[in-house]
């Protein structure tokens, strides 16, 4: 997979990124950040809006609630923000 996609998503100054990881899901690739911002730590599933259409977008999101471990009680955010989807889930405040 061609990581160079990811490189301008924007990351907002007072986040800090713990971990990154690459996926591949339904032949879209994905950026997959743990991050920690103002006392609060999370996770974000990121993709290009142009890899997609309707229909993969929610296979996408299909993916987020069975596979990524979202526990029973959490939410999950939609943001788009330069051209990326930004889907955040597992929200722990510290």
């Amino acid at each position: 997979m061609d990581t160079t996609i990811f490189e301008d998503v924007p990351v907002e100054n007072d986040t800090s990124l713990i971990t990154v990881e690459y996926h591949d899901i339904h032949g879209v690739p994905c950026r997959l950040e743990y991050w920690v911002w103002d006392d609060i730590c999370g996770q974000s599933l990121i993709y290009r809006i142009q890899d997609t259409d309707d229909d993969l977008r929610d296979k996408i999101d299909t993916y987020i609630n069975n596979s990524l471990k979202i526990s029973a009680d959490g939410e999950v955010t939609k943001k788009e923000n330069g051209g990326y989807v930004f889907r955040s889930f597992n929200f722990i405040v510290l």
